[in-house]
């Protein structure tokens, strides 16, 4: 960006400057070479070796010298004519991460190819979380939320965003900043407290479950998660008893169907951890709500091994509206089941042998509602139940 525009910027929008020169993570490709004093050479060296070498995104500490700045050109331009090719060959999707890396190095780029005004840090940061740069997307969240400190929605956004790359300590630092804006909200606890329990700091992990239900008393999954570090640590009385409160709590079918399950198999999954890609959890009613037309959830990652998924669920009850529900592991289908009208348990098997996510895909037939009738379809509540092998 040049420096009397950069300048200006910083007018209108003050914040602290930003130098945008963040590394990809450790890639097992190498790593740029010293340019020296032939950049050109380099640079035909990228073109020509484009199918079998990409090189990193870069970080000076600085822009000052003449060979950082050769630098950035030189990959600018690299990456500008591969998203061209892309562009030509493959469409315009296709050219989205090579453009959105070269506007790395042009920040200026950013307004002429996506319309996002380069001092936007939250557009530029849900630009680089859709293109799956995850390094590139954290660091202009982290800055927004720097200079946008009460900003709730975006807290929760970021937050949302390092809970689904698992990165504790950035989820743990967010969740008690949200605290400070609404230290009332039993869910933001039980959300802190899930993230202590992923970096195994129990007590901390406890206290915050037990604020959650100093707060909302009937927390069905705050019960869950104290059985479970209980579980962890050995204490099996103790997990039945706080397993025992949350199935009281359970609205049916799910308490009729936990009654009686082995504590030890058992893996809830809270409806307020589901990352929404779209779609929201009503904290009125409890469960999640899911308005159709290709609504997406996904669950925080398990470890490998076979289970098997239970669902509550139910359907719309407009006529003409058949609601349906995929299921993923990862990216791979594992069957689409059409909801009934009522509360019902529906199970899947899932197997992995590595650590995986379950994504939860709604929409419908096509069909519309008569007469303006509810068309959302309803999760009342998930688990695993972990098979033997």
């Amino acid at each position: 960006m040049p420096e009397d525009t950069e300048k200006q910027g910083e007018k209108n929008n003050p914040s602290p400057p930003i130098s945008p020169r963040l590394p990809i993570p450790a890639s097992p490709r190498p790593r740029v070479p010293i340019l020296g004093s032939l950049p050109l050479l380099f640079y035909l060296f990228l073109l020509a070796n484009a199918p079998f070498y990409t090189p990193p995104l870069l970080r000076h500490a600085s822009q000052s010298s003449f060979l950082e700045k050769a630098t950035d050109i030189l990959l600018f331009g690299y990456y500008y004519q591969k998203g061209l090719f892309l562009q030509l060959t493959r469409g315009q999707e296709s050219a989205y991460r090579d453009f959105a890396k070269a506007a790395w190095y042009r920040p200026d780029f950013l307004f002429q190819l996506f319309g996002i005004d380069p001092q936007d840090y939250l557009q530029t940061g849900r630009l680089y979380e859709q293109v799956h740069l995850q390094e590139l997307a954290g660091y202009f969240y982290t800055s927004w939320l720097i200079t946008h400190p009460e900003d709730i929605a975006a807290h929760e956004q970021i937050r949302n965003f390092f809970m689904g790359t698992e990165n504790w300590p950035e989820t743990i630092r967010i969740t008690r900043q949200l605290l400070n804006l609404k230290p009332k909200d039993p869910y933001e606890y039980y959300l802190l407290g899930m993230a202590y329990t992923y970096t195994g700091e129990w007590e901390a992990a406890v206290a915050a479950f037990e604020k959650s239900l100093t707060l909302k008393p009937d927390f069905a999954e705050a019960y869950f998660q104290l059985g479970k570090i209980w579980k962890t640590s050995g204490d099996l009385p103790k997990a039945e008893y706080f397993y025992t409160q949350a199935r009281e709590i359970l609205p049916p079918p799910l308490r009729e169907d936990l009654a009686g399950k082995n504590i030890k198999n058992i893996h809830p999954v809270s409806l307020i951890s589901l990352l929404p890609i779209q779609g929201k959890f009503d904290s009125q009613t409890h469960n999640l709500i899911v308005i159709l037309w290709n609504v997406k959830f996904k669950t925080l990652s398990f470890d490998k091994g076979k289970y098997l998924l239970n669902i509550s669920a139910r359907g719309s009850s407009a006529e003409g509206v058949s609601a349906r529900l995929k299921v993923y592991n990862n990216e791979k289908l594992i069957e689409t089941l059409y909801l009934e009208e009522n509360y019902k348990i529906y199970r899947l098997n899932v197997e992995s042998k590595e650590k995986f996510s379950i994504f939860f895909e709604f929409d419908n037939d096509g069909g519309s509602p008569q007469n303006g009738e509810d068309r959302n379809i309803w999760i009342n509540g998930i688990y695993l139940e972990k098979l033997n092998d």
